[in-house]
């Protein structure tokens, strides 16, 4: 078997996505802050196989670099209209009817379904590449430094709290 990062990766979205389906369908009272998380966890996902994992597919295959970064295009607009009707619900509140609700989760099921596709068809074909011009061993190299990267980048980026300043 061999070193497989992107299904290492994919794990944590791919439940998360099933769990919030399942949220969504009770209309459980976290289903909506559910999906908020999950579209931040697509988003970040997103931005690491950008930044880490098609750097090495652009070097021996431009063409199937570019089809995934448009799929990326489609669903961060899928994101964003999910983040949009979410904005519409909080600000309607109470007011909300059923439609917005049912567009919610037309929406949600689209993306789901679209995102999965995409994770299938990245497993397939970006692990075909990485494994025709790269070894297990440098693989998991590669995927080692990857995590120190994306742990650096996580503390840098993370929010700072402002201490009050203490009298001398």
């Amino acid at each position: 078997m061999r070193y497989n990062k992107l299904q290492q990766v994919q794990v944590a979205l791919r439940s998360s996505l099933l769990h919030t389906c399942v949220s969504i369908e009770l209309s459980s009272a976290t289903a909506y802050q559910q999906l908020h998380d999950v579209l931040q966890k697509t988003v970040q996902q997103i931005k690491m196989e950008e930044q880490l994992i098609f750097p090495l597919i652009f070097d021996y295959e431009p063409s199937v670099w570019d089809v995934f970064t448009r799929q990326h295009h489609k669903l961060m607009n899928q994101v964003r209209h999910l983040q949009s009707l979410l904005h519409e619900l909080s600000i309607l509140g109470a007011d909300a009817d059923g439609e917005i609700f049912s567009d919610i989760q037309q929406a949600f099921e689209y993306f789901m379904s679209v995102s999965f596709q995409h994770m299938d068809e990245e497993e397939e074909v970006l692990n075909e590449i990485l494994w025709r011009y790269y070894n297990d061993d440098e693989l998991m190299r590669l995927g080692k430094e990857q995590e120190s990267m994306v742990s650096f980048l996580q503390q840098y980026n993370a929010p700072k709290t402002l201490q009050p300043a203490t009298a001398a």
